[in-house]
């Protein structure tokens, strides 16, 4: 068949499993850059690894995030599994410290999964009332010296603000990671990646609903950080209605559904 640009406005929905390679030379090399897990490689090999309208969908949402790299996954907690990963090194891991406010499905993960499956050295940091006390948080970082710190901008359900500028201001004299759940703000009225924050995750079955999968930017974008996930191979369940649901939203401003995840490129974990 032959094969040209197409002037259309809009993103198709490729549909493939697998993607053609012409010949034996164009599939050795493709299996051979297969490794370099390129966002938007030269050469599609399968769906389950990349896809073009699931890229053509992580560039526009880079945009919003202002980052430099972004990762669709087929859940809200496969994001959140994904990005926690990470920072896993096994034996070798430090303490986290979770701020308490945040969705109930990350609670029980960290409870089922990370404790009791994992036995990592998990903590917790709860409000006073309705507000974080900054001063405390400093002193348990002082005390517990937590590799990882995870807070939601606003919490879901409760709506307790968190002041993420000064979360990751605090984090940063300790030597810690800090990966913000961003949801509820939406980066519309809050980009915390700007705030110096190393990973964020957006839940895309709130705010970005016109979208109908769920994505982790990782962007994967970390700025103190300087990392991204650019080696995961996440499995996509996509939806005919995401790419002019995502010229909508962008087009009207409107957050819709499946889960997104932000974060910033780091260097070295």
């Amino acid at each position: 068949m032959k094969k040209k640009e197409v002037n259309s406005a809009r993103v198709p929905v490729y549909r493939d499993s697998g993607f053609e390679l012409y010949d034996a030379d164009t599939t050795a090399r493709v299996f051979k850059e297969e490794t370099d897990h390129e966002r938007e490689p030269l050469n599609y090999i399968y769906s389950r690894y990349r896809n073009p309208t699931v890229v053509a969908a992580e560039e526009e949402l880079m945009k919003l995030e202002k980052c430099e790299w972004a990762l669709l996954t087929q859940s809200g907690m496969s994001a959140v599994d994904t990005a926690l990963s990470l920072f896993q090194r096994g034996k070798e891991t430090r303490p986290w410290l979770f701020f308490t406010e945040i969705y109930g499905g990350t609670i029980s993960y960290i409870e089922s999964v990370l404790k009791k499956r994992r036995g990592l050295d998990i903590h917790s940091f709860n409000p006073v009332s309705e507000t974080y006390d900054l001063n405390e948080f400093e002193k348990v970082m002082k005390v517990l010296r937590p590799e990882l710190v995870y807070a939601e901008t606003i919490s879901n359900p409760l709506l307790i603000v968190a002041d993420i500028e000064d979360i990751v201001k605090i984090s940063g004299k300790y030597g810690a990671r800090v990966i913000v759940d961003n949801t509820f703000a939406t980066p519309y009225l809050f980009r915390p990646l700007n705030s110096g924050a190393d990973l964020v995750i957006h839940s895309a079955t709130k705010y970005f609903s016109a979208i109908c999968c769920h994505l982790m930017m990782l962007t994967g974008c970390q700025p103190r950080l300087k990392l991204l996930i650019s080696g995961l191979t996440v499995s996509v369940k996509m939806q005919p209605v995401l790419p002019d649901g995502l010229m909508r939203f962008l087009l009207s401003k409107r957050y819709g559904s499946p889960v997104l995840r932000s974060m910033r490129p780091i260097k070295k974990l």
